[in-house]
């Protein structure tokens, strides 16, 4: 990837270099060996992959079935399907 779609912030480059920084940052502050993520809108599966791959245990919550489907597939984790405004995390 040329200079030009990192200074301009291309999406693929942020996302693939951010969010490794990101996570280093929030182990500086906080303990996350064991801790659960929850990614709310996990679409396919994308971000769950990442962070089971990094061995976090992951799930999903996702509005379309066949995103979660597709998710599941991906990662072999649980998603839920569901909307976020209206269902009950109790």
């Amino acid at each position: 990837m040329g200079d030009e779609a990192i200074t301009l912030g291309h999406p693929s480059y942020v996302w693939r270099e951010g969010q490794e920084r990101r996570l280093q940052l929030i182990r500086r502050y906080v303990p996350l060996e064991g801790a659960r993520i929850l990614d709310v809108g996990c679409a396919s599966g994308r971000d769950l992959l990442w962070f089971k791959k990094k061995g976090f245990q992951v799930f999903g919550f996702e509005r379309s079935l066949p995103l979660a489907l597709q998710a599941r597939r991906l990662v072999g984790c649980e998603v839920v399907v569901g909307d976020f405004e209206r269902f009950d995390f109790s």
